[in-house]
């Protein structure tokens, strides 16, 4: 991309995420800065540069240069968590997804997305690290496509997401598959799979089911308790671990599921068997 002179903030991005493997991190930070010095970005391609500016920077042993940038970055994102607002899109996202929605077709193959979600500090990063040491599969990071795509969703139905990906018509649907996977053929690499781990996306787990019906979806939780296990197993999730397991029994959970077997950790089971 760079080298076809393709340098806007996706570019500087991905670069960002290569970089330590080109060791080319301060050339990667420095093309950052080059883009945020243009005009036209929108506020949350500017707050993206500018925490992934800070990551390099701090990595770097450039400290004063990495707090600029991130409290540049915390300022751009500076709003109050809205309680009520939040419920009203958890009802709205619950609402619009209970019923079956017709998924989009294939737009076009390339590689397949496998979504890591949950909470922060739930164990996604640890999860993407174990699969991505897998040759079919590459390692994505935290990609705001998706969140993007939602984005595009409402710009094509002029309504607001959730209810605009529900009321795509087919046509819209693939165009919005179609974007997402444009970004997964930017990572140009053999592996048939990615990962996304951005945690926020379990908002976004209807509009996958819509998009990407040949996505796996894992979803991670710090919750123990029998009530959140069942439901999410009655939900049509595969497996249920936490994030204290062993590495070993985080693989062979994994390859259960991959075999299409469920799995749930003992810790978990208990708790179910304490209350059938």
């Amino acid at each position: 991309l760079l080298e076809a002179g393709r340098s806007g903030p996706d570019a500087a991005l991905l670069f960002a995420k290569l970089c330590k493997r080109l060791d080319k991190c301060r050339e990667a930070a420095s093309l950052i800065d080059d883009v945020l010095a243009r005009a036209g970005l929108n506020t949350g391609q500017r707050a993206s540069l500018l925490f992934q500016a800070g990551n390099l920077y701090d990595g770097l042993s450039e400290f004063d240069l990495a707090f600029a940038r991130i409290d540049a970055a915390n300022r751009l994102k500076n709003r109050r968590f809205d309680m009520a607002a939040h419920a009203g899109l958890i009802d709205a996202l619950i609402r619009t997804f209970a019923a079956p929605v017709p998924p989009a077709a294939d737009a076009g193959g390339g590689p397949r997305p496998i979504f890591i979600v949950g909470m922060p500090r739930s164990g996604t990063t640890l999860v993407e690290q174990i699969l991505a040491r897998h040759p079919a599969i590459h390692g994505g990071g935290e990609l705001p496509d998706l969140g993007e795509v939602a984005a595009l969703s409402e710009r094509l139905t002029g309504r607001p997401y959730p209810a605009a990906a529900a009321i795509m018509t087919a046509p819209q649907r693939e165009q919005a598959a179609a974007r997402y996977r444009d970004r997964l053929r930017r990572f140009a690499t053999p592996a048939p799979l990615i990962t996304d781990k951005m945690p926020i996306n379990y908002l976004h787990l209807g509009l996958i089911a819509l998009l990407f019906p040949d996505a796996r979806i894992i979803v991670l939780t710090t919750y123990a308790g029998d009530v959140q296990a069942r439901r999410a197993m009655q939900a049509g999730a595969r497996a249920y671990m936490l994030k204290d397991s062993v590495e070993r029994a985080l693989l062979d959970t994994i390859r259960a599921v991959h075999a299409g077997r469920r799995f749930v950790s003992p810790e978990v089971s208990y708790e179910l068997a304490e209350h059938v």
